[in-house]
């Protein structure tokens, strides 16, 4: 009896934690390609897919679209509508590379890419 008690504590924390963090969800940030003809433009994509990767593990944090690619512009419409993915969740674009590091720094120390 006293093991059922222990496990339905257990239950209910962790129930409790993915409610927390469903709430923290609701915001999700994103990070425009604009498309060049150059190497920079590869190496900033493939940096950029890299920490997208790393911060979106728990939860979604970071979308990427591209200025010539509508796809990914495509998809975040049919993710945010209701009673998908992301309905209801808060959209902000980021500026800027900076911002985008500003944003997910705590989350990448220790990562290597």
């Amino acid at each position: 009896m006293r093991y059922i008690k222990w496990i339905s504590l257990v239950a209910i924390l962790c129930i409790a934690e993915t409610l927390i963090s469903w709430g923290k969800q609701k915001q999700v940030f994103i990070y425009r390609l604009i498309q060049k003809d150059n190497q920079e433009m590869y190496d900033e994509a493939m940096v950029v897919s890299c920490l997208q990767g790393i911060v979106n593990r728990n939860r979604p944090q970071v979308y990427l679209t591209s200025s010539k690619n509508s796809l990914p512009d495509y998809w975040l419409k049919k993710f945010t509508t209701e009673g998908r993915w992301l309905q209801g969740a808060k959209i902000d674009t980021l500026e800027s590379l900076d911002k985008l590091f500003d944003l997910v720094r705590r989350e990448i120390i220790g990562s290597s890419i």
